[in-house]
């Protein structure tokens, strides 16, 4: 099993994604849950069938809930 670590990044103009793990890959969007949605889509074809852990690093004041 591998490990896909995703960092959220807050700027003035909106938010970002972006992957160690994805070489060269970022996600842009409006607001966090935009980002995020497409962050996880991408994890998901990334890795196809294989399992993964995806570990989410947001900045100081977001909380990600996650679905049981």
């Amino acid at each position: 099993m591998s490990t896909v670590t995703i960092r959220y990044h807050d700027e003035p103009a909106g938010w970002w994604a972006e992957s160690e793990e994805i070489p060269g890959w970022t996600a842009v969007g409006s607001t966090f849950l935009e980002v995020r949605e497409l962050a996880l889509a991408a994890v998901e074809k990334f890795v196809g069938q294989t399992a993964v852990v995806v570990e989410e690093g947001a900045p100081p004041g977001v909380r990600i809930i996650r679905n049981a």
